[in-house]
This record gives structure tokens, sequence and C-alpha cells, in this order.
């Protein structure tokens, strides 16, 4: 019996080995460590079957002969700023969130948004936001952001960017800085790294 056997209603009978093996051993969903584990305890799959690859955090499929990914969209993680705080100015950089994972060498979109204000420092100020991968790589950017004289509304930035980083670990962090030391103010800011098809 291969898998695919279908649904079978039992009675009172005793169960065969192959309709155990057919039935219910072929037709779960087995769960490994890795890719190199399942095909170690599975030498022979055939199509139609299902496995979740823990590693991955992916459910794949077997058809036409190969292992194909099932899952959608995987979080690596998000982060998120833990307080107020000033933006540094044009000599460095403020981390406003951060995230460390292990990526499995698939697209990712990095997603973010943050806010600030400016903090009644006499004058109507710039900034700038960016995503930086392994604290070299700038992925996108925001510049001449303005933040007007306080009073003024708070002003918000959003973006997306997406790349494809090797399989390993990474820290993406999303930064700000403002024109002058000492006058623009991060009041929020969030970032999510997702795996995706």
């Amino acid at each position: 019996m291969v898998a695919g056997a279908g649904r079978k209603v039992f009675g009172s009978e005793t169960l065969s080995s192959t309709e155990v093996q057919g039935y219910l051993m072929d037709q779960v969903v087995s769960q490994y460590d890795s890719a190199a584990q399942a095909d170690t305890a599975r030498p022979d799959p055939v199509d139609g079957i299902v496995r979740f690859l823990r590693d991955l955090k992916r459910f794949q499929g077997r058809r036409n002969g190969a292992w194909q990914s099932l899952s959608g969209d995987v979080t690596l993680g998000d982060g998120y700023l833990a307080a107020v705080t000033l933006m540094s100015d044009t000599a460095g950089w403020t981390d406003v969130a951060t995230v460390t994972a292990t990526a499995t060498g698939r697209a990712v979109t990095c997603r973010w948004n943050g806010s600030g204000f400016n903090g009644a420092s006499g004058a109507d100020r710039t900034g700038a936001w960016r995503v930086v991968v392994d604290t070299s790589t700038v992925l996108g950017s925001f510049t001449g952001v303005p933040y007007p004289v306080a009073g003024l509304p708070h002003v918000f930035r959003s973006a997306a960017y997406k790349h494809t980083p090797s399989a390993g670990s990474h820290t993406w962090k999303l930064q700000a800085q403002a024109s002058v030391a000492s006058a623009v103010y991060c009041e929020a800011g969030w970032l999510a790294v997702v795996e995706t098809d």
C-alpha cells in the first residue's frame, strides 16, 4: 500500500500491518529536525506525503518526485522600541529595533515603521531612517525626513525592503538619526523580518 491510500472506516475488526502502515503511518505528517534526518528516516518517499522540518519551520509535500514547500510566510522575529529615546546626530545612528534570527537562504522582507518628533529644539530639523543587516549592508533608507518645531504633528514613516541573505544567523536593525544632536526624539519603532516564498 502507498501513501494516499485514502480513508477507511474501521469497525471492530483487527487491523492488518498493511492497513496500519497504509492508512495510518504513511498518511501522518512526520516531524524531523532537518531534511537530512528526514531523508535518512525515509529514504524512499513517494508523491503525496507531507513532512514538517523543525529547523526551517516549514511543511513540505512530495510532488513529481521532489520536496516542495507548502508553507507561506514565516516570521523570523520582530523588535520594538523600548522607550522614547533621543536620535543620534549625523555622526552616528540610534538603534531603534533589532531582530537577530537564523535565515534559511530564502527571500526575506523587512517591514518597519517609526515615528519621531522635534523636542523643542527651537528650529525645524531633519532626520533619517534606515534598515541595516549585519551592521554594514543598508537595505533601504529615508533621508531628509522633516521634523518641524515642537507643537506640530509627529512624523511617521514606514517601508518594506526585500533581500535574500545567506543561510545562517543575521542581525537586522532599524536605525534613526537627526540633523543635530539633542533635537529629535524617536517615540515608536517596529521591525519585522519575514521569510517569504
